[in-house]
């Protein structure tokens, strides 16, 4: 093998690494190009990898739900800070896609406050996913005991059919 040779399995090496890496860590720019690029010159035979590495300080909220009756309100706050209220949840679901910014990184709590239960006003949460994973089944209720295996259990499936917070913490 000679070095030409040698160089341009080398190269090939280093941009298998850093396309790897970028897979593996999801490495994205602020505005959403990839943080690795490969430039390559035909003229020069030369080849350019840069890799950036950037700690995006961002959580993503997937949010599907529902009421009942249409006139069910809720408050939503991650870390204290309102970051969705509906004063007329809809009837049919919708999905709201929350990118949470720095200042509600990392996320320790997210709140549900269901503010007007009365009668058949209920909202159903088909999703909640924080970064992907299902937050629903570790809501806890300030109105229902942690004994009440029965309602905690509808609530674990989305279930808000009380009234008041009903809290995830990280």
């Amino acid at each position: 093998m000679n070095l030409q040779t040698g160089i341009v399995i080398a190269v090939v090496i280093a941009i298998i690494v850093a396309i790897v890496l970028g897979l593996y860590f999801g490495l994205r720019k602020e505005d959403d190009t990839p943080a690795i690029s490969v430039n390559t010159s035909p003229v020069s035979q030369e080849t350019t990898i840069s890799a950036e590495i950037i700690k995006k300080n961002a959580s993503i909220l997937v949010l599907e739900y529902k009421g009942v009756t249409g006139d069910e309100q809720m408050d939503i706050t991650v870390n204290g800070k309102i970051i969705l209220s509906e004063n007329a949840v809809p009837k049919e679901y919708v999905t709201k896609t929350i990118d949470l910014s720095a200042d509600q990184y990392p996320v320790k709590t997210v709140v549900v406050n269901f503010k007007n239960d009365s009668g058949s006003r209920d909202i159903y949460f088909k999703k909640a996913l924080l970064d992907g994973v299902d937050i629903r089944p570790h809501f806890v209720s300030s109105h229902v005991a942690a004994t009440d295996t029965a309602r905690q259990e509808m609530i674990k499936q989305g279930k808000f059919l009380w009234g008041g917070t009903y809290t995830y913490n990280v």
